[in-house]
């Protein structure tokens, strides 16, 4: 593994999870949550309207199980 790789990733938890790209839910306003899926893995955000636009509340990814593989692709969005 190449020694930028350690750096880089926590750059990207860091920028990702910094007041400026993720907000804080609040419980009175409309949660949205947006998924997308492919063969190879899932991914999500929960996401609110605020003033400012709509923010991010969590990220969620992961890869499809070897069980899961068989599965199309509108199957993979429900999982």
């Amino acid at each position: 593994m190449d020694i930028w790789v350690p750096a880089s990733l926590l750059g990207l938890e860091v920028a990702l999870s910094s007041d400026t790209v993720l907000g804080y839910s609040d419980y009175f306003r409309t949660f949205i949550l947006e998924v997308d899926a492919c063969y190879e893995g899932l991914g999500d955000v929960l996401s609110q309207k605020h003033d400012s636009g709509l923010k991010a509340i969590a990220y969620a990814c992961r890869y499809v199980r070897p069980s899961e593989e068989a599965a199309r692709s509108l199957k993979l969005e429900l999982l």
